[in-house]
Order: structure tokens, then C-alpha cells, then sequence
């Protein structure tokens, strides 16, 4: 055991019980031989709907699966089934982890070569249950224990004590499978454990930790042809002691250009244990030629970890000599009134403009009111090689470049990355170094970053150019693909280096384990949760986007087939085989100094400067077809935008071309339409004919003015047909645009911190809190802890003005419907008491039923979603709480009901999913549902 004694960082008054200096710590401990159970087979991102793979076979004696899995007396003849085992039978095995908490999971019996033959890579995934004994010291006395766990490159992890009675289902916490732990942000002033470790509170005693692993192709690689696949996990607990924790390794602060903050907004990291109060921060700092303060307190729960955010406010200009500025963070619990101060020293690092900046910014956007859904960041390189004018460069497009996976934009090889082209770069976060792979919040962030740099610099009195040139490398080239193709207007050209097409290409979901159970109608409906992020389906909205694709011809990492894949689809679309300029660079990888300064790279950029675009008019004669699955993520192209499609979940498309019809002077814009309900177009010069739409008339088009709508309808008396509308007149639940469209994934694209309400129950209140971490380690999600009364008398609806919601519980109510107003079927709701949900019209009875369901919120000028996560018992809970999206590329549509026969046979043990209608009605065309829904009468009874 390691001994440690801590200083706590408190300083100033406190009225709060604490101490300053603790006392010496007997640490955490965990025995250095893990029992492990596998290999079985993995599909890609099918872990949160699974299980453990051993729930298909429970103990005869009637225990808990996990409980049995901790308990039971280690015995090599045990077996369980497994297609990768010889003999189809797998056993125990045991492994030693090292001092550094380092283990190693491999299976060298294992024939790996022969199942990539078969397969391909996507078969070397597997996964395996490991437990381990875990020692948690303290006095009897003392109540609860809390400490900081670790569990890098995991999937999940439990407690269970190693005898007594257990809280049933057994509590599994995410673990941090992409190390963000290890990161620049994760190690900085951290500990023994990471700043992203989880606080947990337990009474002293030993427990068995389980843990769940993946070897996952995407984020550990190909081991080689004749290697085996090792699972890499690194276990590390730490006991915690202090009250409240200031992580200043987690700041977020911009770089200062003479004497002005290159950002409004900065943040800090606080947490608190597990076993402390919940409590409320505010922050001020001195006047120094800026203010820092918060905008409304941040109230954090026990267990928690929040960025405090702090306005930035310029009064005069920070001096040179400055190096800190002193920000005092009041602390105030909740529970008691008792406060304490926290003192954080502001680092200042004074830049000039040819170095390389840091500039923050409110993502996805500056809030209303209150504070952002997170604080960000970008990386500014300045022009190279430098300008004669620095301060104006209006002539020459911005890069926008998106870095690759697991990449901080910070680092040197990727500032020192961009083309030497003359032109300013802004490298963005994307919330982490994974975020969600350029799609939604950091799609959105990027966007954010490159309007936030004009705007910054024009505070110091820099004049850049409003055109953006887009470039990403590895996943930051697929996200290359996936701005462009959503976004074609906004920019003047692509350049994607080994970039994959999309997320089910690059490591294919041929090895789904849920498709040796579930209808495959329903497995369709699942799919289509992400063809909003299928970059192949929506390449003919770049036929007039000038683009290059850069790959190395030994990329190890992702094939060069991807590039040429795409390359090939838009040239089909375009009708032109030379459309995209594929450049394979002869024995290259993944990556090499200088990738992205190539010289086609650089001749496609000289080219780019000298060449006219086609003006919209121009696109909008030779014709083209529109692409879009989510019209909340996607915008237009020529000025046209599909703003809402009539069956979510399907496809929309418009062929658009301008051509003379007879009758008509002018040649008119006609539009053809398949799963389209509302167009939006831009009126341009020499376009002012008629518009048809599916053949039929609708009215002229001005030359300038406002967007048009055209929304499509069924008129009485005059059959189906289309409309220019006032779009106010319209319901703002049903427009897009406002952001109210699934699938489930789009909770995340919340303006302000997310409010997760909980049911007034411990299993509810931990659901709560475990959801809170993951969105913080995955995503920087901000995120405030309510309990359903504070949401239910409208104080947090939403909190700050700006959240989206996340409703957990055995029972809730929507506090906009009255005890009188029946649920619509668009509206969720369950009783615990009789152990029902009931959902849509149905009614479904079998116990350990979850529901997820996403539906809009509209209260006042707020327009958002709401994220119901109920079940008829704990068990249905926790089932229905996994599928809250965390990860990319997890095919959850707007709703699903799970049953636990989800836990060894995935979607096949659905009981049903789908996607509502553009009313958030219930879409009969795009549903699956089982048996186990049985209709409800119009007299309330069922059959």
C-alpha cells in the first residue's frame, strides 16, 4: 500500500468542515492478478446496447449474472461459448497487471490470422469480463471512503463487495476508453489518477472490480497480420480527500495579444468528492485591464466534475508585465449555506500575432443568457511564409483545419502542420480529441471557431478573409468530407488527407452480434440512425466544390481505397472522371512531416486563388442534386436547403435545374423532390423566373430579398401540393431549423449546459451523476444536476435558459402537461407503481423494460429537446440509460425500448425503435415494434 500525505489547496476563509492539512492517507489498492473470461466476439459499437456476453447463461441457482461472475470460485473447467475459441468453448485465464496499474489482455491460442482471412480486420475485435480484488482501507467509523478510479482503454467497470448484500442491478460506470486521461489536459497538475477520473464514494472493505474490455480496431489499430490483438488497460484509484478540488490542469484561457484577451470567455475545473455537499460556485476576479466573473452560480453535485465558466469583460489592456490574474471562487454548499474561497491564478501568456495563438470562444454559440453549453477553443497559426501586412490579408481564405483522432490541436505537429500558403490557420478543438469525429457539436464547433477568429481578430485589428478553404487529415479528413458536403456554400474548396469515408467503412459492422437475432427490418431501422453521417450518401452535393484527396499508397492506418471511393462516387454525380484530383504519394503511411504541404496540396491552393467559382446562378443552369438526411445539421448549396424532410429517418433529395418551360419568358427553377417538406431558397441575380416543384407552378421569384419557404402540403379541395409560406405562421416545433430533429445523438447539441433531472431515488441520482461524467470525459458537455420537484415547478426548465434536458426516472410527468391532459403519442410516460410503460398507445408489461425517447421542448422563445430515459423498474433504468449516446456510430434512432434480452442478444432483444414523424407523432413507416407492445383502447383498457 502507498502512503501520501496531501496539502489541501484551500485557501482563505472557510466556513465549511474541513481541514488544511490531512492526515497521512492509507491509499487504495488493487491486486496485481486480474481472472479474465473471453474472448468473445465484438460488433463495432454495439457494446452499450449489449451486456455481458455470460447473461445468456445465468446461474441455475437463481443469482445475479454480474454477482455470480464476482463470486464464483475460480475453476479452469468452467467454459462458455465463443466462435473464436477452438473447440467453440472459451475458459479462464489469468493475468498479471504491473505496478504502473498496466494490463495486458492477449489470447495467443487464439487462431487471429485465419479469422482476418475470413473477415477482415473487423473480426479481430473481441471482448472479455475481468475482475480483480480491490481493497478499499478505512476506519469503521468513517462512513463512506471516496477516491478517484481510472480506467483507461475500458469499456465499463463495477464494484461488488466481496460479501453482503448488493444493491441490485449492479451500478456499471463508463470507463475512459479513449484515454483522454493520458492527454495534455488529463496529466496536467493531475495526481496518481487523471484530471478525468471518476469520484466514487463506497464504505471501506474489499470488493471485487469488474471490468468490460474491447479491442476495438478503430481506436487501438491493426496489430498486424502475424501479431495478436492486445488489449492495453491501465487500472489507477486514488484515495480523495479534499472537500473541493481546483483542476487547474483542466483550464481553458486565451492567449493575451497586445494587452487584450484573445477570447470573452475562460474556465476552470472543480470537483467534488463523492462524499462532499453539493454546492454552488460564483467567480470574480480584480479589474487588471480585464474582469472575469461568472454569469450565474454553477451548482455542482457530489461526485461531480463542471467547467466553471467566467465572462471576460476588457476594461484597459493587461500590462506586459503581467503574468497572473487572481480569480477568487466562492463556494457555497447547498445543503448547509457554509462557504469557503478557492484562489485560482490565472496563467496570462502575452503573444504577438506571428506567434501562434490560443483563442476562446462559447460553443456552440454566445448564449443568450447565462452560461455556455461549454467553453472552446482554437489554435490560430499565422500565414507562412508571413505577409508584408499582417493585419491584412482579406485577400487570401482561411484554412480550416481538422485534426485527426486522438490528436490535441495544440501540439507542434500539427501547428507546424498547415500548408505554407500564405494564409491564416485555425485549428479546432471539436470539443476532444475524439469528439464526435466532426459530426454535430464538433461540427458545430468548428464552424464557431473559424467565425470567432474574424471576429477576434478584428478586436486587434487584423483584416482576414471571409472565405474558407477546408482541410483535415485521418478523421479529421472524413470530417473534411462531412463539412463540405452539409455545408457546400460556406466554403471555396476541400482538401481530405486519408480521410475515410465513413465510420461503417472504415471498420465495417459486418460483425454485428445483433444480426444473428433481430429482424432485419428493424436492423434497418437502426442503420438509418446515422445516414446523416454517411459522407457517401451525400457526395453529389460537392460536384461543384473544387476538391483534392491526399493519401499515402502504404497507409496502414486507413486504407487509400477510402479516398478513391469517394473520389469515384462524386465523379459519377458530376458526370466528369476527373472531378477529384487523387493524389496517392508513393510509400508514404498515415502520416509524415510535411503531408499537408505536398506540392499538388499547395498547386490546387494557387489554382484555387486564380480561378472564378461558378456563381449560383451558374450552378443552379447546369443543375445538380441536393443531398440531406438532417436538415438541422445540414446547410445549402446554391442557395437551396432542404430545411425539412416528410419522413425522418429517410433520405431527401432535390434535383435542381433552371430551363425554359413554354408559356414562360423566363427560364423558370424547377425542382424535383423525393421525402422533402420545406425548401428554403435564396433569390440571385438572373434568376428571376418561376419556380415548379414537382412539376407545378408555385410563383416568381424576386431577384433579392429574404429566403423563401416552400413547404409542401396536403390542400383540401386542391390535393397535395406546394406553398410559399410566412414561416411564422407556422408551428416552430415542426421547423428544423430551430434544431428539433433526432436521432437520439442530436441531445447533445444543446445551446446551453444540459440539465439532467432525476427521479427522487438513489438508483435515479446515480444514473444522474455517472451520465454527467461521461459527458464531461466524451464530449466537455457541461452539465447541471436537478432533482425531478426543481424541474417540475419550472425553476430549471431550462436552467440558464438554454439546456437541453435529460429526464431520468421509474415515474415522470412532463411539468407543461397538466394531471388531466392525456400524453400524446409523441409523449413517454410510466408508472412505477404498476410496473408499466406505457408509450404511443401501447402498453408493455414485461419487467426490466427501459425506454430512451427523444421529444422537443418548446417554452417560451426557448425551442430545444428533452431526452426521456425511464424505466418500469431499476433494471429497465440502468438497460435504458446505456443507449444515452456517449460514443459515435451507435444506431439508436429517435426512441428504442429495451428488455434485458438486450444484454446477450443486443437489438434482437428490442422490444421496439424508430423515428416520429415531422409532428413528433408516432411514424408508423419508420417503427418496429414487438409483440410485447400490446395496443391500448380507447376506454384505457388493452389486449
Amino acid at each position: 500500500m502507498r502512503l501520501r500525505r496531501r496539502t489541501s489547496s484551500i485557501s482563505l476563509d472557510s466556513d465549511l468542515e474541513m481541514t488544511t492539512t490531512e492526515a497521512v492517507e492509507v491509499q487504495p489498492k488493487l491486486d496485481a492478478r486480474w481472472e479474465v473470461v473471453g474472448p468473445f466476439p465484438a460488433g463495432m459499437r454495439e457494446h452499450t446496447i449489449f451486456g455481458s456476453p455470460l447473461h445468456a447463461f445465468p446461474p441455475s441457482s437463481g443469482e445475479d449474472v454480474d454477482i455470480d461472475f464476482a463470486r464464483r470460485p475460480f475453476n479452469t473447467s468452467d467454459t462458455w461459448p465463443s466462435e473464436l475459441a477452438v473447440g467453440g468453448h472459451v475458459e479462464w485465464s489469468t493475468f498479471e497487471m504491473e505496478e504502473d496499474g498496466k494490463l495486458d489482455i492477449a489470447f495467443h491460442g487464439i487462431n487471429w490470422k485465419q479469422y482476418r482471412s475470413d473477415h477482415g480486420w473487423a473480426s479481430l475485435q473481441h471482448q472479455v469480463l475481468a475482475r480483480g480484488r480491490f481493497h478499499l482501507p478505512g476506519r469503521p467509523d468513517e462512513g463512506d471512503v471516496a477516491f478517484k478510479v481510472d480506467l483507461l482503454q475500458g469499456v465499463e467497470y463495477a464494484f461488488v463487495p466481496v460479501e453482503g448484500r448488493v444493491d441490485l442491478p449492479v451500478k456499471w460506470y463508463q470507463g475512459d476508453i479513449y484515454s483522454f486521461g493520458t492527454t495534455p489536459s488529463g496529466l496536467k497538475d493531475a495526481g496518481q489518477t487523471s484530471n478525468y477520473s471518476r469520484s466514487l464514494a463506497f464504505p471501506p472493505g474489499e470488493y471485487i472490480m469488474l471490468i468490460r474490455a474491447i479491442y476495438e480496431i478503430r481506436l487501438f489499430g491493426d496489430p498486424g497480420l502475424d501479431k495478436v490483438p492486445t488489449i492495453n488497460l491501465t487500472i489507477r484509484t486514488e484515495r480523495q480527500a479534499q472537500k473541493v478540488e481546483l483542476l487547474t490542469g483542466l483550464e481553458i484561457v486565451p492567449s493575451v495579444v497586445e494587452g487584450r484577451m484573445m477570447g470573452h470567455w475562460i474556465s476552470i475545473g472543480v470537483r467534488v468528492p463523492a462524499t462532499g455537499e453539493n454546492v454552488d460556485v460564483t467567480g470574480l476576479s480584480e479589474d487588471q485591464g480585464c474582469s472575469l466573473a461568472t454569469v450565474s452560480p454553477t451548482r455542482i453535485a457530489s461526485g461531480q466534475t463542471r467547467m466553471v465558466a467566467l465572462k471576460v469583460k476588457t476594461t484597459g489592456a493587461l500590462l506586459p508585465g503581467t503574468t497572473s490574474i487572481s480569480v477568487t471562487l466562492q463556494v457555497r454548499s447547498i445543503q448547509t449555506g457554509g462557504t469557503e474561497r478557492l484562489i485560482w491564478q490565472i496563467p496570462i501568456e502575452h503573444k504577438s500575432l506571428a506567434d501562434v495563438l490560443k483563442i476562446t470562444f462559447a460553443a456552440p454559440e454566445e448564449p443568450i443568457h447565462g452560461p455556455p453549453h461549454s467553453v472552446a477553443y482554437t489554435m490560430i497559426v499565422p500565414p507562412s511564409p508571413a505577409p508584408s501586412d499582417l493585419r491584412n490579408t482579406a485577400d487570401i481564405p482561411v484554412n480550416l483545419a481538422l485534426h485527426g483522432a486522438g490528436v490535441t490541436p495544440e501540439w507542434e505537429m500539427w501547428t507546424s502542420a498547415p500548408p505554407k500558403n500564405g494564409a491564416w490557420s485555425v485549428l479546432p478543438m471539436g470539443r476532444t480529441e475524439w469528439g464526435e469525429d466532426w459530426h454535430g457539436g464538433s461540427m458545430a464547433e468548428a464552424w464557431r471557431a473559424r467565425e470567432v477568429f474574424g471576429e477576434m481578430a478584428a478586436e486587434v485589428g487584423v483584416k482576414v478573409s471571409e472565405k474558407t478553404l477546408l482541410i483535415g487529415h485521418s478523421n479529421g479528413g472524413q470530417g473534411a468530407w462531412h463539412l463540405a458536403a452539409r455545408y457546400p456554400d460556406r466554403i471555396i474548396g476541400v482538401i481530405a488527407a486519408a480521410g475515410y469515408t465513413k465510420i461503417q467503412d472504415y471498420v465495417p459492422y459486418t460483425e454485428s452480434f445483433s444480426n444473428h437475432y433481430a429482424d432485419p427490418a428493424l436492423m434497418g431501422i437502426l442503420n438509418s440512425s446515422l445516414t446523416p453521417y454517411n459522407n457517401d450518401l451525400h457526395h453529389s452535393n460537392l460536384v461543384y466544390t473544387p476538391k483534392l484527396a491526399l493519401h499515402g499508397s502504404a497507409d496502414g492506418n486507413v486504407p487509400p481505397r477510402h479516398s478513391r471511393l469517394q473520389a469515384s462516387i462524386i465523379a459519377a454525380w458530376s458526370g466528369d472522371k476527373d472531378a477529384v484530383k487523387v493524389v496517392d504519394v508513393p510509400g508514404k503511411d498515415h502520416w509524415w512531416d510535411g503531408m499537408l504541404n505536398e506540392k499538388p496540396i499547395l498547386n490546387f491552393i494557387q489554382k484555387l486563388r486564380h480561378t472564378t467559382p461558378l456563381s449560383w446562378a451558374e450552378m443552379r443552369k447546369k443543375g445538380f442534386t441536393l443531398t440531406c438526411a438532417n436538415p438541422a445539421e445540414s446547410g445549402s448549396m446554391a442557395g437551396i436547403r432542404i430545411a425539412d424532410v416528410l419522413i425522418p429517418g429517410r433520405l431527401a433529395r432535390l434535383d435542381v435545374n433552371t430551363q425554359s418551360i413554354p408559356g414562360q419568358r423566363d427560364a423558370c427553377l424547377v425542382l424535383l423532390s423525393t421525402n422533402v417538406k420545406r425548401i428554403e431558397i435564396t433569390p440571385v441575380a438572373g434568376c428571376s423566373g418561376k419556380v415548379f416543384i414537382d412539376g407545378v407552378p408555385v410563383n416568381v421569384v424576386p431577384e433579392t430579398g429574404s429566403v423563401h419557404n416552400y413547404i409542401s402540403s396536403d390542400r383540401p379541395g386542391r390535393g397535395f401540393g406546394w406553398d410559399l409560406v410566412d414561416l411564422s405562421e407556422h408551428s416552430p416545433v415542426c421547423d428544423s431549423q430551430l434544431g428539433l430533429q433526432g436521432p437520439v445523438l442530436r441531445i447533445l447539441a444543446s445551446r446551453g449546459p444540459i440539465v439532467i433531472a432525476h427521479g427522487n431515488d438513489d438508483r435515479s441520482l446515480s444514473l444522474a451523476k455517472r451520465i454527467a461524467h461521461d459527458l464531461f470525459v466524451y464530449h466537455r458537455i457541461d452539465a447541471e444536476i436537478i432533482t425531478s420537484d426543481e424541474a417540475s415547478k419550472n425553476e430549471y426548465h431550462p436552467v440558464s435558459g438554454q439546456g437541453n434536458i435529460i429526464v431520468l426516472g421509474k415515474k415522470w410527468k412532463d411539468p407543461d402537461e397538466s394531471e388531466s391532459t392525456r400524453p400524446s403519442s409523441a409523449s413517454p410516460n410510466t408508472s412505477s407503481d404498476e410496473g408499466l410503460i406505457t408509450f404511443a398507445g401501447r402498453l408493455i408489461e414485461e419487467h426490466g423494460t427501459g425506454l430512451i425517447a427523444l421529444r422537443p421542448i418548446v417554452h417560451g422563445h426557448f425551442r430545444g429537446l428533452q431526452l426521456h430515459v425511464v424505466g418500469n423498474d431499476d433494471v429497465g433504468l440502468e438497460l435504458a440509460a446505456r443507449l444515452v449516446p456517449i460514443r459515435t456510430g451507435v444506431c439508436i434512432p429517435d426512441w428504442a425500448i429495451v428488455s434485458p434480452r438486450c444484454q446477450w442478444q443486443g437489438a434482437g432483444g428490442l422490444i421496439g425503435a424508430g423515428f416520429w414523424n415531422a409532428d413528433w407523432t408516432f411514424s408508423e413507416v419508420m417503427s418496429w415494434l414487438d409483440r410485447s407492445a400490446t395496443r391500448v383502447r380507447a376506454d384505457g383498457s388493452y389486449r
